[in-house]
């Protein structure tokens, strides 16, 4: 694929990587780009984009689905890192967000033992729907830890 604007791909390529395990669709990726960098893409160039990185395998593409009615959700999906050191490479500050990390790693530990993985919720708790050869099995992901660098490092040298 021949890439026209290198700037408007490393920006695309910098918002999916920033924002791994958080719902997406076309349209709000296109409308976040736009409002907050000023950068006008095609529905089109911008799937083409997405479909570059998951063929890259930088992301893997992870669609919605109700839990409660089986019914998958049309346009929004998550995307996971396939390592997340290509967050760490883009993110040197000192914030992590433990919440999607752990949730990537649940997500690679899945497809990696062979599951069809799936993402949505049951009540108020998000869950990776995972199945495989063997019985479905679902992931509640309701992680909310934060913590910086330093505090950890501080509290682990007590």
């Amino acid at each position: 694929m021949k890439i026209k604007n290198v700037s408007v791909f490393n920006q695309v390529r910098e918002y999916v990587i920033n924002n791994f395990g958080a719902i997406m669709s076309l349209s709000n990726i296109q409308s976040d780009l736009e409002s907050k960098r000023g950068v006008k893409i095609k529905r089109e160039t911008l799937a083409r984009y997405l479909q570059t990185f998951e063929d890259a395998e930088v992301v893997s593409k992870c669609a919605r689905f109700d839990l409660k009615s089986r019914k998958s959700l049309r346009g929004e999906q998550k995307y996971y890192l396939a390592d997340l050191s290509f967050y760490f490479v883009l993110n040197t500050d000192n914030r992590i967000n433990y919440g999607p990390v752990l949730e990537n790693i649940v997500y690679r530990y899945a497809r990696v033992r062979g599951y069809k993985v799936s993402v949505g919720r049951i009540g108020k708790l998000e869950c990776l729907a995972a199945n495989g050869n063997q019985c479905p099995r679902c992931f509640c992901l309701r992680f909310n830890f934060r913590c910086s660098k330093r505090a950890s490092a501080s509290s682990a040298r007590r």
